[in-house]
């Protein structure tokens, strides 16, 4: 089989294009129009996603913000909380010392005997 040239696939009846300057000049007018669309469309899409971008970061800001609050808020509740029940505690052990005062005291030396023999080792 024989080899075939590429030049052999022309079809030399093919009108071929030929351009004018005031039709390349026309030309290039539409590509430089279409390219300062295309700048415009981008700088456009850049301004919207920046924007998106801000949205997004302040719904984040008040987000945390708001955790951060919440935060706060139950640390204080729980603080008041435990405010609350140790002075019960205290008003408790207040009342059992003056009910009974030589267990009291003989609690207090047992636990300061326990505390001394265990500093020793």
């Amino acid at each position: 089989m024989p080899l075939k040239n590429s030049s052999d696939d022309r079809n030399d009846d093919d009108p071929k294009i030929e351009t004018t300057d005031e039709e390349s000049d026309v030309q290039m007018s539409d590509i430089e129009s279409q390219l300062q669309k295309l700048s415009s469309d981008i700088a456009a899409l850049t301004k919207t996603i920046a924007g998106a971008g801000a949205d997004t970061a302040d719904g984040y800001r008040a987000k945390v913000g708001n955790l951060a609050h919440d935060a706060v808020e139950a640390s204080q509740n729980a603080m008041a909380g435990a405010r609350k029940d140790f002075m019960a505690l205290e008003s408790d052990v207040v009342t059992r010392i003056r009910d009974r005062p030589l267990q009291a005291l003989g609690i207090a030396v047992g636990v300061g005997f326990l505390l001394a023999f265990a500093a020793r080792r």
